[in-house]
This record gives C-alpha cells, sequence and structure tokens, in this order.
C-alpha cells in the first residue's frame, strides 16, 4: 500500500511540475482560459534552465498569450488548442498573459539546473 502512495504522489508531484521528466522530454503543461481565467494547471510552473518547455492552451476567446521576458507570443481561436514550445535559457521569473484583455494567467520560475 505504501508504495501505491509513493507512486500517485510522485504522479501528482509530475504533474504539477515538482519533479524533472527525462532530461530530453519536453515538460507539458495545459492551460484552459474560459471566462477570461485559468481553469486549469498551477499559476506558478517551475522550471530549470535549458528544459524545452511545450506549453498548450485552448481560449473560449480570441486572444494573444505572450510570455514576458521571452518575448514569446502564440495567437489563440476559440475552442482550439494552440502549443508553443521554446527553450527556457533565461533564468528568472516570467509572467505570461494574454492580450488585448491583458490577464495575466501565471508566471513560469526558472531556475539554474540542479548539479548532479
Amino acid at each position: 500500500m505504501q508504495r501505491i502512495w509513493g507512486l500517485a504522489f510522485a504522479i501528482t508531484a509530475l504533474a504539477c511540475g515538482q519533479m524533472s521528466a527525462a532530461a530530453d522530454e519536453p515538460k507539458r503543461i495545459t492551460l484552459v482560459v474560459q471566462g477570461g481565467k485559468l481553469t486549469t494547471a498551477p499559476q506558478r510552473v517551475k522550471f530549470e534552465r535549458n528544459d524545452v518547455v511545450e506549453l498548450t492552451i485552448t481560449s473560449d476567446r480570441a486572444e494573444e498569450l505572450h510570455v514576458h521576458g521571452y518575448n514569446l507570443h502564440l495567437g489563440l481561436q476559440p475552442g482550439k488548442p494552440a502549443t508553443l514550445k521554446f527553450t527556457a535559457k533565461r533564468t528568472g521569473r516570467f509572467s505570461f498573459e494574454l492580450h488585448p484583455s491583458g490577464v495575466e494567467l501565471g508566471v513560469f520560475e526558472i531556475y539554474p539546473r540542479a548539479s548532479k
């Protein structure tokens, strides 16, 4: 029973971005926005430098996702998932929001890669 709980914790932690997947696999985040609000995923997502990030977002309105500090943009059409893939090369705290509504959805916290 203890092993099952440990596995359930590991799966939950991985889904919340608290554990790293294999180095060559992208870190996948899925966001859903309805009524101008984030309805899924944490508002703060942690990565390590040089992680490959794959962000898929579905919005109920036509918007544009903007990742500040990286100056990345992704056009969104109502009800259609859109994916943004990038390498987290800069460390720091970077907000991501919708334009033109200006709704801030959350932040990426990118830390130096832990030494082994």
